[in-house]
């Protein structure tokens, strides 16, 4: 068992503090698990371009909650946590768009598979 002054420490100290939202982070992490698991399924099949969809509107949902919580992001998690959160979301929303634009651009004929 850790000692509470290292418990205190680090990106994710704020878990110490407020226990109750790892079942609020458990919930969100399992649910992006799942989505993403249905996206590369779906990536298989003839109609792909909806899955890019649902894609960059899953990474813009924490992206969004991500600024709009700004503040207390930077207090309980750090710039560092904020700017890796930012960086990860952005560059999968831009993943997406990629894809959806060579799809109605003509140049993507095939999914994944």
């Amino acid at each position: 068992m850790m000692n509470s002054k290292s418990a205190q420490q680090g990106s994710f100290r704020f878990l110490y503090e407020m226990p109750f939202v790892e079942v609020g982070l458990l919930q969100a992490y399992l649910l992006m698990s799942f989505l993403g698991v249905t996206l590369v399924i779906g990536s298989f099949s003839e109609k792909f371009v909806k899955f890019d969809i649902v894609g960059l509107i899953a990474h813009l949902i924490p992206l969004l909650a991500l600024f709009a919580f700004r503040n207390q992001v930077h207090q309980f998690m750090g710039s560092s946590t904020f700017l890796a959160s930012f960086l990860i979301h952005t560059s999968f929303i831009s993943l997406e768009a990629l894809a959806i634009a060579l799809y109605f651009k003509g140049q993507r004929a095939y999914g994944v598979g």
